[in-house]
């Protein structure tokens, strides 16, 4: 139920660091008649977020803390025809460019005085992206990155990230029976197609993975996730719901 946005991978390159991890908003689930949407999601490790939304169940304000390290990131959703502003209120400004589907074709992110990253998604005629180009430029430094994705079901099955020096894969298994409830969520954050079910496991190279249980409200929507790595050490996020 994570993913990593421009921001974030932007704010990661600069620290010198690299993590692997894991729309038609029209046909996500929903458990009933009511619109239920993600609007906290608490780690063990301390660490929460915060998230707003419109009338139209568009992503307004985002507010991030990190308890390992006291950061705050606050972010606001400004959103024009089919461009989406999302900015720091600071020297961070990221601009996508929306298809008709409300998914994010391209992206540009700036850190004034610092870098430039700019994004290209590719879609399938299900509306699902099955390759994002990455690239940017860091203290003069230039670089990119090309992801490709494979899709069984509505469920991305496999990940594939080339560096031009690194090739990393990372596949995905799904519990069939369990609906992602909270895709509209994810694709209001993310500007992405959302998986149709929840994932079960996530395997990356060298054979480390993470394996994911949930627990469930009366509606069957995911209050916690649980999540198990090679190494048996355990963590989670607790989630919490609005609903209108």
């Amino acid at each position: 139920m994570k993913k990593i946005t421009l921001i974030l991978l932007g704010f990661t390159l600069l620290a010198g660091t690299a993590c692997k991890k894991d729309k038609d908003n029209s046909n996500s689930p929903t458990p009933s008649a009511k619109v239920c949407m993600l609007s906290k999601d608490q780690g063990s490790d301390g660490s929460y977020s915060n998230y707003t939304y419109n009338a139209q169940n568009r992503l307004t304000t985002s507010n991030s803390f990190d308890a390992t390290d006291t950061s705050n990131t606050n972010l606001t959703y400004t959103y024009t025809g089919s461009q989406v502003l999302v900015s720091d209120g600071g020297l961070t400004n990221e601009t996508y460019y929306l298809n008709s589907k409300g998914f994010g074709d391209s992206a540009l992110l700036s850190i004034a005085g610092i870098a430039e990253f700019r994004s290209v998604n590719k879609f399938n005629l299900n509306g699902e992206v099955i390759e994002s180009f990455f690239s940017g430029e860091v203290f003069g430094t230039t670089f990119e990155i090309t992801t490709t994705f494979e899709y069984i079901n509505g469920n991305r099955v496999k990940e594939t990230q080339d560096d031009g020096t690194d090739v990393s894969v990372t596949t995905y298994e799904y519990y069939t029976d369990k609906v992602n409830y909270a895709a509209k969520s994810e694709e209001a954050q993310e500007f992405v197609n959302a998986n149709k079910n929840l994932v079960k496991k996530a395997t990356y190279d060298g054979g480390s993975f993470d394996s994911y249980t949930y627990e469930y409200d009366a509606d069957g929507k995911v209050i916690k996730q649980i999540t198990t790595n090679t190494d048996l050490e355990v963590s989670s996020n607790v989630f919490t719901w609005t609903c209108k």
